[in-house]
């Protein structure tokens, strides 16, 4: 303190100023620094969080889709529309196998690898699925499959007299391909390949999701934080401005009024 009362009136109003234009520099830079900190968080929770999400949900749309136009493709009416449906699926199919193509660099996460393993099995139960029905509902399980096997066994039995051989034509007639009764092995198997790929699908999202929460989490941390430092350094430059200021002020008046009072005297 001595030595500032030791300086001249001009250095201590030039001390004044430089310790505001510190303390200002000071604010500056940390302010900037704590901005930029919570920048990085929302960029992370845009670009690493919520993008592979919609991302990993247009993907879950299209497995859907590729799933629907097959069956659409079973039922088609004709070879037009059946070749019209088989050009969409493949081009569906490699929108998302370019799109899983970037995610070949992290087949050491346990999601990702089950995604793909999950992928590999839907495509082969829909690749069986659409060799199967490539002529309609003529594959097996279908009406027109049945038809030639049951006209036959009825007739052979028929010819031969032989009741057992109607009643193994009629046996043939109600039991479709698969389970008796139920939708065809190779319908069957599509739907439970899709069902265990959208099981995937989901976990892989709802992965991306907490990670999500929990980048938000953390800009929220980074945010508060932000304020914090921001008040106490303006709590501290405040302070130390106020008392250099007094301090100054106080060194300046007192010399000024003890002048003052001499000349009132002389």
């Amino acid at each position: 303190m001595k030595l500032i009362q030791d300086m001249k009136i001009a250095l201590k109003i030039r001390l004044l100023a430089y310790c505001l234009f510190a303390f200002l520099l000071i604010i500056g830079v940390v302010g900037l620094r704590e901005i930029s900190n919570v920048n990085d968080k929302l960029e992370e929770l845009n670009n690493e969080r919520l993008v592979p999400i919609v991302k990993l949900e247009e993907l879950k749309s299209s497995m859907i889709a590729a799933s629907t136009s097959a069956n659409s493709y079973m039922n088609a009416s004709d070879d037009e529309e059946r070749a019209s449906l088989k050009e969409e699926i493949t081009a569906t199919l490699t929108k998302i196998e370019a799109s899983l193509s970037e995610y070949n660099d992290e087949t050491d996460q346990a999601t990702v690898s089950n995604v793909l393993t999950t992928y590999a099995a839907y495509t082969e139960a829909l690749d069986n699925f659409l060799t199967t029905y490539q002529n309609g509902m003529t594959g097996p399980g279908g009406p027109g499959a049945n038809a030639p096997a049951t006209e036959e066994a009825a007739e052979a039995g028929a010819e031969a007299g032989d009741a057992t051989g109607v009643a193994a034509g009629a046996d043939l007639a109600a039991e479709p391909a698969g389970e008796p009764g139920g939708p065809p092995a190779e319908m069957t198997a599509l739907d439970t390949a899709k069902a265990e790929l959208i099981d995937a699908m989901d976990g892989w999202i709802n992965e991306h999701i907490n990670e999500a929460r929990q980048t938000y989490e953390d800009s929220k941390a980074v945010y508060r934080s932000t304020w914090i430092t921001m008040l106490i350094l303006l709590a501290i430059s405040a302070a130390v401005t106020v008392v250099l200021a007094l301090f100054i002020i106080r060194a300046v008046v007192h010399p000024i009024e003890k002048v003052t009072a001499k000349l009132k005297e002389i």
